[in-house]
């Protein structure tokens, strides 16, 4: 919704209006592959695509203010991941990281092997703390949820072992994603 309001505006500038195909084009590409069925586990290489697409908007949103990279090794790119389990933890690093830097700011997802297993970081920048949030004002502000949905379904699929952790930096926010590198056995799938 936020990205068809946003829509919305760019089409009241014609200079920012010559965006709005591509925006439509990747919009899209997320509808359908966020509602197609059938599907719990997912290629990483599937589930990035969707990332970038996301972020893709959001560079047209941001301009100069976002930067973004994507580091995701060769020998990963076919392990099995469950569907939709990146989005909502890169959604937030750009709403409660970038949207927040009047300067603007750069969301870093990498991915690698650490001891067997399979880990994803996503880093933005974010404003130095200026006082410790309570628990109760970080859920009013939305700030945990996404990582506490992305937890639960990590630990319904693979037991406790394994999920998302958020560290708070001086001057960025690091949420580390552990995994089982378990291979992807039914071939690619493509977002779009």
């Amino acid at each position: 919704y936020n990205t068809l309001e946003y829509v919305s505006i760019l089409s009241q500038s014609p200079e920012r209006a010559k965006h709005i195909p591509d925006i439509v084009q990747n919009l899209s590409s997320i509808f359908r592959f966020s509602i197609r069925p059938g599907e719990t586990f997912i290629p990483l290489e599937t589930e990035i695509a969707f990332v970038e697409k996301y972020l893709q908007i959001h560079q047209y949103r941001y301009g100069d203010r976002m930067k973004y990279g994507i580091e995701v090794p060769e020998m990963l790119r076919y392990a099995a991941v469950p569907k939709l389990i990146l989005q909502p933890l890169v959604e937030n690093a750009v709403i409660h990281g970038i949207d927040r830097l009047p300067g603007g700011g750069r969301v870093n997802v990498r991915v690698y092997e650490e001891n067997y297993r399979m880990v994803i970081e996503i880093e933005n920048d974010a404003e130095p703390p200026s006082r410790k949030a309570q628990p109760d004002e970080r859920r009013r502000a939305g700030l945990g949820s996404g990582i506490e949905n992305v937890n639960k379904r990590i630990r319904l699929h693979f037991g406790n072992v394994y999920g998302a952790v958020m560290h708070r930096k001086e001057d960025s926010v690091l949420v580390r994603v552990t995994l089982p590198i378990e291979p992807w056995n039914r071939g690619v799938e493509q977002c779009g």
